[in-house]
């Protein structure tokens, strides 16, 4: 097997052609994924020998070889796999890795620069994912099967574990994805150990491999909580219990555990999590509220995800709040903030101070950090006086495109701006990406992980624009719906695989008309595409759509501000007292 890169080398590689910078360690396959407009390169790899340069710092970690891989200038997603034969039981596979992952060359540190100081990546930083997987025996690098183990180090080895179950033949892989096009992107693997411990018997092994859901109540749930559990499993025939063991138990490759929560007490949500993972790792936990309040999420105070974008108030918007109890309206000044939230204490009210050109002057700016500042110091004279009633702050609006330069920028000031406002308001979260509609493609949902990092650590919510086409004979609000106003949770599936729940909310949102479902006439909304009726009725579809995800994704989502309540040439859009009525 070569586990300890201790032999030679081939020519190896998943594509099946040679490539004279491509050395593959004997009994292991290379992999790689190019997109070139992306910076995403055709790696160089090697198998490097316990000699200068590799001694100061050491790159081999056990032996006298080890497996490097490495882009100068460019971004990688690569790696190395092989097919094990033979092993059942419960496994433990473990990899000795590291990156060297800087703008400079100081082959001891990991660091980048910002605004021009010299800052460390440090163990856990984003930048370079590295992973230790398994999946099917026939090889895919790009399956959605494989089960992952991913952490971030830099600078010197530690050991990347991964506790599974295998009762087949597997491919095990080791896979390094980074972030950025740094000068020096390197990888170095070592020493790949797999220890298993075998079960005694066979009873109980699945007659074929499906799915399995299984809603876990506690052991006091009442015949009322119970059924309203019954409910919930209902429409995907699931499974209903109440053992954690009868729960996580079962040699399946696809293991979900919905915990139930009746009450707030319910559960000690650390210690069930904790649980699954020591006895039943692979098992995916997610936490469903039948009434109770899952620890660092949301409650959901109302049923109405249709909030107002507020930019001039009518006489009978603050009523709105008062008597429809929206979950989130978006204002832009702080003395609004309080109206809104004095009307409806329990909605979240999203603060945007609208500065000129406010995305593009602070992301491109050359000091991020200090454009940060700027940017809050502009929000300061409102924060400081009306800040009791502010839950959260927009940072840089619709800078989130298909271009991947413009991303990174994006995100890396999205992330600068949160780390900046909770030093000086952490009780005030952020809201950061505000994605315009369609935005960005989906092979670039994974490079807003670091601002949702963010997001989650600060409490706050990812802000997208939730547009849906129309016009005066059909609308494609649920034909569209992953690509235009619930692209979000397209997103959130990929945030997922990062071990990431973030909170949402549109922060703009409504009808756009069009001819096709495809085409977006900017200009036009709803008043274009039919009456005030026909959008109370797509209202509705939208709000059900997001009352069933939040059904099943523990409330995170609060809903949609509509664009708009009064504005400056965006007539078409507005939503009068009449409307509003």
């Amino acid at each position: 097997m070569n586990l300890d890169f201790e032999g030679g080398w081939t020519r190896k590689t998943h594509n099946g052609q040679e490539y004279g910078e491509i050395f593959t360690p004997v009994g292991w396959t290379s992999f790689w994924r190019e997109e070139v407009a992306n910076y995403l390169f055709r790696p160089e790899m090697q198998v490097i020998e316990k000699v200068p340069p590799f001694l100061d710092p050491p790159r081999v970690q056990n032996g006298q070889k080890a497996l490097k891989h490495f882009k100068l200038y460019g971004r990688i997603d690569c790696g190395v796999y092989q097919v094990i034969t033979g092993l059942r039981g419960k496994l433990t596979i473990s990899a000795w890795a590291h990156a060297w992952y800087s703008m400079r060359d100081n082959p001891h540190q990991s660091e980048y620069e910002d605004g021009g100081q010299w800052l460390p990546i440090n163990d856990g930083d984003p930048g370079i994912d590295l992973r230790v997987g398994i999946g099917p025996p026939t090889p895919d690098p790009w399956s959605n099967d494989i089960q992952w183990r991913t952490a971030n180090v830099y600078d010197e080895y530690k050991r990347i574990i991964l506790n599974t179950y295998v009762d087949d033949d597997f491919c095990l892989y080791l896979r390094a994805e980074a972030l950025y096009p740094f000068k020096h992107t390197d990888v170095y693997w070592d020493y790949v150990t797999i220890d298993v411990d075998k079960p005694e018997g066979c009873r109980g092994l699945p007659r074929e491999q499906y799915r399995r859901t299984y809603y876990l109540l506690p052991q006091n749930a009442t015949k009322a909580q119970t059924q309203a559990t019954v409910d919930l499993a209902y429409p995907d025939r699931s499974t209903v219990g109440f053992s954690a063991d009868d729960a996580g138990i079962g040699d399946l490759d696809h293991r979900i555990v919905k915990v139930v929560w009746p009450t707030d007490s319910a559960w000690n949500g650390t210690a069930i999590e904790a649980f699954f993972q020591e006895h039943y790792p692979g098992v995916a936990v997610e936490h469903v509220s039948i009434g109770g309040q899952p620890p660092g999420q949301p409650a959901p105070e109302s049923g109405n995800g249709i909030g107002l974008h507020i930019l001039q108030n009518t006489d009978n918007s603050a009523q709105y709040c008062r008597e429809g109890k929206p979950r989130v309206v978006k204002v832009f000044s702080g003395g609004d903030a309080q109206h809104y939230k004095q009307a409806y204490p329990d909605c979240k009210v999203i603060f945007r101070k609208y500065i000129q050109n406010d995305g593009w002057d602070f992301v491109k700016a050359p000091d991020q950090r200090r454009a940060a500042n700027q940017h809050i110091d502009a929000y300061a004279p409102d924060l400081d006086r009306f800040g009791q009633y502010i839950d959260y702050v927009e940072a840089a609006n619709e800078t989130i495109s298909h271009n991947y330069e413009q991303n990174l920028e994006s995100v890396r000031y999205d992330r600068i701006f949160a780390e900046e406002l909770h030093k000086r308001y952490p009780q005030i979260g952020p809201c950061l990406l505000n994605i315009a509609v369609g935005n960005p493609h989906e092979s670039q949902f994974k490079d807003l992980v670091p601002a949702v990092e963010r997001i989650v650590e600060y409490a706050g919510v990812v802000g997208y624009h939730a547009y849906w086409t129309a016009n005066r004979d059909r609308n494609w609000l649920e034909d569209k719906w992953k690509y235009h106003a619930g692209r979000w949770t397209e997103m959130d599936k990929v945030f997922n695989q990062h071990g990431l729940y973030p909170n949402y909310a549109a922060t703009e949102g409504g009808i756009v008309f069009s001819n096709t479902g495809d085409d977006m006439h900017s200009g036009l909304g709803w008043k274009a595409a039919g009456s005030i009726e026909d959008y109370l009725d797509q209202m509705d579809i939208y709000n059900a759509l997001v009352t069933q995800w939040n059904a099943e994704h523990n409330h995170r989502c609060l809903g949609v501000t509509l664009f708009s309540v009064g504005g400056w040439g965006w007539e078409e859009f507005w939503l009068g007292s009449g409307e509003i009525e």
